[in-house]
């Protein structure tokens, strides 16, 4: 049955009140962030159950194709979790364009580094590995705190802020991690003593194949080659808010395990990191699932089943 035009009326009103909500919410949130954020996350409370649009909440259902069967409650739980996130991430974005990206680390409020500290301390030579979730550039921000030079792999188009020419530096790429020049920047920095970062769940046509929430993706290439031809140790990242609250999380874990195949059967060895890496996130995004990227829990609902 169609919508009378009265309906149809006051669904638009109602988007349009929302969008507006969501306009006067960035302003806030640019002036004061931790208020705007912290209100953003209050936000999907209200606005989730009744409307998905124009915040593309995750539909009904959607978790479910992707975690597989689970208790109606829970599933709403994860849903709210994600709509939060997205919520923070697109306020979180507006204060790093007006702002730049180094305010994101006064948001930080714990970081767990031990692993990498140790690893460093060592002299080992290490390449950080995120998945996309979690907050925008505290990965970052984490690693500024920590005192670290790094290039990060990013496929953000903004023009570059000053503090790109600071001890983290960005490397923008075509989300394509066997990118030259990327690659060859990466092996210099690395050389230099300093960490390298990338996200693995670039969406790719081809690469090492691995099961992740039972669906078969392919990750990008450049960590495990970096790993393979410069000896590196990949460092798991995650990144998290914590709770409905302006306060974030990020994690250093434990090294994967080095593969026991030779680096010169590349093929082998690239195979063995690679499913320890997609093992290490699977398990990750299980634990927490709200915090996917809802881009990411659409994605695995289209790929291929395991």
């Amino acid at each position: 049955m169609s919508a009378s035009p009265d309906q149809t009326f006051f669904q638009r009103q109602h988007r349009r009140a929302v969008r507006e909500v969501a306009r006067q919410l960035e302003r806030l949130t640019v002036a004061r962030p931790r208020l705007g954020l912290s209100l953003s996350a209050r936000l999907a409370d209200l606005v989730v159950p009744r409307l998905r649009e124009p915040f593309r909440a995750p539909a009904s259902g959607l978790v479910e194709a992707v975690l597989g069967p689970i208790e109606p409650a829970e599933a709403e739980r994860i849903r709210l979790e994600i709509a939060s996130q997205e919520f923070r991430n697109a306020a979180l974005r507006h204060v790093i364009r007006e702002q730049g990206p180094h305010r994101i680390e006064r948001l930080i409020e714990r970081i767990d580094a031990g692993p990498l500290l140790r690893l460093r301390e060592a002299g080992t030579t290490v390449v950080t590995v995120s998945w996309h979730q979690g907050p925008t550039r505290a990965h970052a921000g984490a690693l500024r705190r920590l005192g670290f030079a790094a290039l990060l792999a990013t496929t953000n188009e903004d023009p570059a802020s000053p503090e790109d020419a600071g001890p983290v530096r960005f490397h923008r790429i075509r989300r394509d991690l066997s990118d030259a020049r990327f690659l060859i920047e990466a092996r210099e920095a690395l050389a230099r003593g300093e960490l390298v970062g990338l996200n693995l769940d670039w969406r790719q046509a081809r690469g090492a194949e691995v099961v992740v929430l039972g669906r078969r993706i392919a990750l990008a290439g450049g960590a495990l080659w970096l790993a393979r031809t410069a000896g590196a140790r990949l460092v798991p990242v995650t990144r998290r808010w914590l709770g409905c609250t302006a306060g974030i999380e990020v994690t250093f874990h434990e090294p994967l395990p080095e593969p026991r195949a030779s680096r010169a059967d590349a093929r082998a060895f690239e195979a063995e990191l690679a499913a320890a890496a997609g093992a290490f996130f699977d398990g990750h995004l299980r634990r927490e699932p709200g915090t996917l990227r809802l881009s990411r829990l659409r994605y695995y609902a289209r790929a291929p089943r395991a």
